[in-house]
């Protein structure tokens, strides 16, 4: 009876320590990663943050993706400029995307990140791709929005800029909301 009582507390101790093992380094905070646009969005030129929501520890570095979706329009840049609250939010790191050649411009001051790509003359840009990455750390709990500054058809902003014109192809932006536990 004694043995029994002793194995049956040795597999429950097996259970406990392999449990305690997978809670201590299961992965953390995987951010969801949304998918390339649409095809009925083909068209809509815009910018969005990727992912858009997503749950990270606080201290924890999250990397967050600009993406640019250009469509079929050929575009030689475009410039990001994204507002966050500085008490929530560190900027660590901005690495350049895959879509141009040049980042002219990659800084973070008073609570707001530029970023400017542009390409060699002659070469243009269409379809999707990340125009850079941003590598964020949560400087406390709660929520913490990270906003395009955008205004249809203005150039001081987050803009696309086309081959051969000085309109600002920029139809719409994707906020985030990243919240830090």
């Amino acid at each position: 009876m004694k043995k029994r009582g002793f194995v049956i507390l040795a597999i429950l101790l097996l259970l406990e320590i392999l449990w305690a093992g997978w809670y201590l380094l299961r992965p953390r905070a995987m951010p969801r990663v949304s998918a390339p646009p649409e095809k009925e969005q083909a068209e809509t030129v815009f910018l969005s943050l990727s992912p858009p929501e997503s749950e990270f520890f606080a201290g924890q570095e999250a990397e967050i993706s600009i993406a640019l979706s250009a469509g079929p329009k050929k575009v030689i840049g475009s410039d990001a400029v994204l507002a966050f609250d500085e008490s929530k939010l560190e900027v660590t790191d901005i690495i350049p995307g895959d879509i141009f050649s040049i980042y002219p411009l990659k800084e973070v001051r008073d609570g707001k990140i530029f970023i400017s790509g542009v390409l060699e003359p002659g070469e243009t840009f269409s379809g999707y791709g990340i125009l850079a990455k941003l590598k964020l750390r949560g400087l406390a709990t709660g929520a913490a929005r990270l906003n395009f500054d955008f205004i249809p058809e203005h150039t001081d902003d987050s803009n696309v800029a086309q081959e051969g014109g000085k309109k600002d192809l920029l139809e719409k932006v994707v906020n985030g909301l990243y919240t830090f536990k």
